[in-house]
């Protein structure tokens, strides 16, 4: 039900706007939840979903992330990539040729996973750092926990390749 309700809370203005934030922005944690969501929920709407704003979608050897191919490449962190990755909370650009742990590490990111997973040729890496986390009450809805956390990681299945992005969350655990 929370997802559910998360979707309905988005106001109807954040939806059509949404293809206008900076990707850049939503990559580094600028955005506040609603508009991240609506912004991450228009990417399928035909009128101002990724096929409107140029984009190509790509087939992902990871069933967790949707890929998308931009007409022109954005700058993440220093590093330009024509590839962003979407989860069920966040996004990520998708960078070639990049130490992940350096990234995080200048980034002031600390390691939440060992860099081996538990195969030592997986290479698994995931840095963190934790942007917004918050408790606020709403007479209407009751406590709503929001949660903004940047993060730098490899995924076994697109090796070679870091995700840098940012990840969105909001909750609301009276429901």
């Amino acid at each position: 039900m929370g997802l559910a309700f998360m979707v309905a809370s988005v106001p109807a203005d954040a939806q059509t706007a949404a293809p206008s934030i900076s990707i850049e922005d939503a990559l580094t944690c600028k955005l506040a939840v609603p508009d991240y969501n609506g912004f991450a929920m228009s990417l399928e709407d035909d009128d101002t979903g990724y096929k409107a704003m140029g984009w190509g979608k790509l087939v992902s050897p990871d069933g967790m992330l949707n890929l998308y191919r931009l007409p022109k490449p954005v700058t993440v962190d220093g590093h330009t990539t024509s590839t962003l990755a979407f989860s069920a909370s966040g996004l990520a650009g998708v960078l070639d040729g990049v130490d992940a742990a350096a990234l995080a590490q200048g980034l002031g990111m600390t390691s939440a996973i060992p860099s081996r997973g538990l195969m030592p040729e997986s290479h698994v890496f995931k840095g963190e750092k934790l942007v917004v986390d918050k408790t606020e009450t709403d007479p209407k809805l009751g406590k709503i926990h929001t949660r903004i956390v940047r993060h730098v990681e490899t995924d076994m299945k697109l090796p070679g390749k870091v995700l840098d992005g940012c990840s969105y969350s909001m909750e609301f655990p009276d429901l």
